[in-house]
């Protein structure tokens, strides 16, 4: 368990322990666990699951498989993005139920 004022004294000593020692650190501050200092490698391993995550999230929400390059809405005409998300996220039976608030 590292404390802040320890990892302060000897910084650039921990850096290259976790840069070439493939040593993930913990840091700690009143005996609770505050960050942790890891290798450029871990983050970009951590960074590529977040993104595998978030693409898995999206998929799953859409029902179809994930495009970054396709257009996240389509203009339908003069209608405002609460209006495209509200028919987006009611039940088809809403619009039966109540044609007036339909635009």
């Amino acid at each position: 368990m590292l404390g802040i004022r320890e990892v302060k004294q000897a910084f650039s000593q921990y850096v290259n322990r976790v840069a070439y020692g493939r040593e993930r650190l913990i840091i700690h501050s009143r005996g609770k666990p505050k960050a942790a200092l890891v290798s450029m490698e871990d983050l970009r391993r951590l960074e590529a699951t977040d993104a595998s995550a978030q693409r898995l999230v999206i998929e799953h929400w859409n029902g179809q498989p994930y495009a970054p390059d396709a257009p996240v809405a389509v203009n339908r005409g003069p209608r405002c993005v609460s209006d495209l998300l509200v028919e987006d996220r009611e039940p088809a039976w809403w619009a039966d139920a109540f044609p007036e608030a339909q635009p």
